[in-house]
């Protein structure tokens, strides 16, 4: 028989893309599925769409929370998870219908990393497309050399395309923060697994909203960004990867200087901060690879934040 999958879903205000999300796991070539929703406190359709669906399937089920963020719903989803394979959908994306059978293929692996289409969903139009390069790693002492770059980080920064073992995850745990939890997360569970698969197949559809092109202001930033690199420098060796916690750590100073740039005193602070810090000393110029990571650093090793502050304005 075949094993069983849990696909999780938090849905938080989610009538419009539900049901397109929900008829995409119905049509799985994969059958034997169990379907959790996870809501999140909404106060629009959603619930009645997903009981809808609930009362259609017996595979099913829509769980209630209080709203915590989509972190914290699926921390009960995985509560309540009874599948030895686990995979997570965002409310607002799809997945193609193939999308669970071709991650089965590779249910031996601890993990295994598919691609992701990128939709405009007020257009229905493809975006772009970031498929990976087939690729089995047995040990997770490598795994940093993979994946801290621009081109592969992006699906490792999230929580979906991957599928992965229950007896595993179950170690492990979102945190309550606004930035990073993905992140986290996924290094959290790299720390425990033992072999990964890493696949060209790309199946995951996410929906790009036009409400969130812009990102929202964040609230004391800086300590959530440093709990990635907190664990990263604690879990893995970081004298064999300089260059790879240099990724990191400069992604970071990017993320805290655009959610700073609404304003220019905010934006001074984040940058005085940043400059101050025992690690910045530790950058390497000869790391950066594109011009506007070369251009970001030579501003702050100048100590010009004014003109970077304009460049972040112009590029917002």
């Amino acid at each position: 028989m075949k094993k069983l999958v849990s696909v999780i879903i938090p849905v938080f205000n989610k009538e419009k893309y539900l049901a397109k999300c929900l008829e995409s796991v119905e049509k799985q070539s994969y059958s034997n599925i169990e379907v959790i929703i996870v809501d999140d406190g909404s106060t629009d359709l959603s619930i009645e769409i997903a009981k809808a669906f609930e009362k259609k399937h017996e595979n099913f089920r829509l769980i209630f929370g209080k709203h915590s963020g989509p972190g914290g719903a699926r921390n009960i989803g995985l509560s309540k998870a009874k599948g030895e394979y686990v995979t997570f959908l965002d409310a607002d994306d799809e997945l193609k219908s193939d999308y669970i059978s071709q991650l089965m293929k590779f249910k031996d692996f601890d993990l295994v990393v598919s691609g992701l289409e990128m939709i405009d969903a007020k257009n229905k139009r493809k975006i772009s497309c970031i498929s990976l390069t087939d690729k089995t790693i047995k040990s997770t002492v490598g795994i940093l050399d993979l994946i801290c770059n621009s081109e592969v980080y992006p699906i490792f920064a999230i929580s979906c395309t991957k599928l992965y073992k229950l007896n595993i995850i179950k170690n492990i745990s979102f945190r309550n923060i606004s930035i990073g939890e993905d992140s986290l997360f996924v290094m959290e569970y790299l720390k425990f697994a033992k072999n990964i698969k890493i696949i060209s197949y790309v199946g995951y559809l996410n929906n790009i909203l036009p409400n969130t092109l812009s990102r929202k202001y964040i609230k004391n930033i800086w300590p959530q960004l440093r709990l990635l690199l907190n664990f990263v420098e604690k879990n893995f060796d970081m004298k064999e990867n300089m260059e790879n916690w240099e990724y990191l750590y400069f992604r970071a100073i990017k993320i805290y200087l655009r959610n700073e740039s609404l304003s220019y005193k905010n934006f001074r602070y984040a940058f005085q901060a940043i400059t101050q810090d025992s690690n910045f000393s530790n950058l390497r110029y000869s790391n950066f690879y594109s011009i506007k990571d070369k251009l970001i650093f030579k501003l702050l090793t100048k100590k010009r934040p004014l003109l970077l502050f304009l460049l972040y304005k112009v590029h917002r």
